[in-house]
Formats: structure tokens, sequence, C-alpha cells
């Protein structure tokens, strides 16, 4: 049945796919046991700053990178979000031991690995990479199709672990049709995972600054050799 709904829709998402506890124990690192970064970029540059940098910018340095932000998001492709960049962490030996490390060895597993190719119908998949994020007050990521010049990404995922979201707090992860309308949004869930082929037109829609609550997932591609 999932891998019939793929075919015709080419994403699906699916409800409760981990364990609870498991779900359960990431949400909780996730709000607790994770240094987020700010992650946003300056045309095609993507940049990260840790808390520390942020800290040395104060709130009037924060306030005017936002406002560039906003700006960048007038005239083409923007996002800022908090981020922690597993990959990167593993790679640099940033945090060992940190538990969203684990979380995405499970991903690569060949269990998951094979359930994506599965329900996807799309062969020969070797990795995923995968980033965690968090979208509060005043974060977004504009359209865009996750195309990727080397021709590898396939599948993206979004694991959600988001409580009592509303859908007009934004953070709603929209796909679009050929003329930009809407196709299909997708509110924020906790226990999800959302799996789409790529490239294909979509957004995360802006959070705006009367939202208390955060947006939370752990999201990246399924690729090819």
């Amino acid at each position: 049945m999932l891998a019939a709904e793929f075919a015709v829709k080419k994403r699906i998402q699916i409800q409760n796919a981990l364990d609870q506890g498991a779900a359960e124990r990431i949400g909780e690192i996730l709000r607790h046991k994770t240094k987020w970064m700010l992650a946003f970029n300056r045309g095609t540059d993507s940049i990260t700053l840790n808390q520390e940098q942020l800290a040395a910018m104060g709130t009037p340095g924060i306030a005017n990178l936002m406002q560039e932000c906003f700006r960048g998001a007038q005239g083409g492709f923007q996002y800022v979000y908090s981020s922690y960049p597993i990959v990167d962490a593993i790679v640099n030996r940033r945090d060992i031991g940190h538990p969203l490390h684990g979380v995405l060895e499970a991903i690569n597993a060949p269990a998951f690995r094979e359930f994506v190719e599965r329900v996807s119908g799309i062969a020969g998949l070797v990795k995923a990479d995968g980033q965690a994020t968090l979208y509060s007050k005043g974060n977004f990521l504009t359209f865009h199709n996750d195309f990727d010049a080397r021709n590898k990404r396939r599948v993206a995922y979004v694991l959600g672990f988001t409580r009592k979201w509303r859908s007009d707090w934004g953070g709603l992860l929209e796909f679009y049709d050929a003329q930009g309308n809407v196709d299909f949004g997708l509110v924020p869930r906790f226990n999800v995972l959302n799996l789409f082929e790529v490239p294909v037109n979509h957004a995360v829609t802006y959070v705006p600054p009367f939202v208390p609550e955060g947006r939370y997932s752990i999201t990246g591609w399924f690729s090819v050799a």
C-alpha cells in the first residue's frame, strides 16, 4: 500500500514511523540536548554560526542578520533556521557519542535504507546524509527543488518530532505544481516520516513571530553511488 501511494504521488507521510519510545527519546534529545547553530545562506554560500558566535553578535547583530535574510527571500532562494549538522559533526569528531550521531547511523542501516527503497521503488540507495533542524519564529526555507548537479539525490526524508502544532503557525512542508500553486501541504507532526522523490518544487513556510513552539525534525537525502 505504501509503495502504491508513493508510485502515484511521489511522496508519502508514514505515521508512527518509529517505535514510540525511541521517538520520545529523540524528541527529548532535540529539545534539551542539542547544540543548535544558526544556518542561513548568502547567495550560494551556506553559513552556520554556533552559539558563541551568535552571542558575540549580540541582539542587534542577530536582528540585522535576520533582516538580511528577509531581504534575500525577496529576490531568490533563502533560508534561515537552527541546525545541528550531524554529518559535519561526525566527520570533524565534534560531540563524540552524541545520540543524534547514532540516529543517522540507524537511518543508514540496511534495514531502513531497504525500507525506503521498497516504498519509493528506487533501487541502489547507498547512503543518507542528515541534519537536525529547528524552525522557530522568523524561520523559513523558500521555494526550491533539491536539484543536485551531481545527480545523486533520489529521495528526501523528514523525520518529524513536533507536537501540538497548528496549521496557521507556518512551518508547513508545502509542494507546488508547475504554475506555482500549492499542490499539497503537511503540518508538522510527531513521529512521522515524510518521503518524497527529488527534484520537486517545495518549501518550508515562514513561522510567524507569535508562534510559541519549535518545529523539530531530522532531514536529509538518500543518494545513489
